[in-house]
């Protein structure tokens, strides 16, 4: 979900509806591993990489419900949760830097009816994709790198949701079993790969995106991409990462970072004697 990136931006008034960033999905199809090699258990106990059950596709996510209420949920609720708390850091910052602007517009909160709005939790609920916006008024941001910086919080805010929870999905293999249906194992699992999934997308140097804002601050050359062709080649760039396979491989990308998360975890966890 992206918040606070000028390049992404829909104007308002001159100010940056930042989002995009927010922008999760179930478009990817999940397979199952099946290596069972100590050297694939990122817990250290010789298991494979848990799996959630069953393949999504976007048009039949709302089939999860009945296929698999429990996985359904819990992806919705933690979905939904990481999206506000991504937006909450967009609009933190640009507080911190001197926009009130959030917090005028009320957005300098953890609703999802705020900060997400109807018609994006309807489409979290039916098609597994959501997102968020919080506007910014980048002149009012103190400082050289200010977009920046409020454009960085968003993602890194992920990053560190799926860091915490890398030691419960850790103790919850250890002391509840690695099924997939075990309920203790599911929410650390899916709050890892769906931050995880966040950050890397969002991170993409990708018009209406974070990550092009970002780069942005740090190559001058890229504001010269003009407003409309930015708006034009972020929806071209996003219907081909949603509509081709050329998603799967975003979606490997975010599965290996939860992988060497918590494999990470797990080799702190042993040497801490746990």
């Amino acid at each position: 979900m992206r918040s606070a990136r000028g390049s992404s931006a829909v104007r308002c008034h001159r100010l940056i509806s930042v989002r995009g960033a927010g922008i999760l999905s179930a478009f990817h199809r999940m397979r199952p591993r099946q290596e069972n090699t100590a050297a694939s258990d990122p817990i250290g106990q010789g298991k494979a990489w848990p799996q959630p059950p069953g393949r999504w596709i976007v048009r039949m996510f709302i089939q999860q419900l009945f296929e698999s209420p429990q996985y359904y949920l819990t992806w919705v609720v933690l979905v939904a949760f990481s999206i506000c708390v991504h937006e909450f850091c967009h609009a933190w910052m640009a507080v911190h830097l001197g926009d009130r602007t959030p917090a005028r517009y009320g957005r300098f909160t953890l609703n999802p009816l705020r900060v997400m709005g109807p018609m994006s939790l309807a489409m979290l609920f039916l098609f597994g994709i959501a997102w968020g916006a919080v506007p910014i008024d980048p002149r009012a941001l103190r400082g050289r790198f200010g977009r920046f910086w409020v454009a960085l919080v968003g993602p890194l805010s992920n990053l560190v949701l799926a860091a915490v929870f890398v030691p419960l999905l850790i103790v919850a293999r250890r002391f509840s079993g690695s099924g997939a249906s075990n309920p203790f194992l599911l929410l650390p699992l899916v709050g890892v790969r769906a931050n995880c999934f966040l950050f890397v997308f969002n991170m993409l140097p990708v018009p209406i995106l974070d990550g092009w804002t970002v780069y942005e601050s740090l190559i001058p050359g890229m504001r010269r991409v003009s407003a409309q062709a930015r708006g034009q080649v972020g929806i071209v760039v996003l219907l081909v990462l949603f509509m081709t396979p050329a998603g799967r491989f975003l979606w490997s990308v975010s599965e290996w970072l939860a992988f060497r998360l918590t494999q990470g975890g797990g080799v702190l966890f042993r040497l801490g004697g746990m």
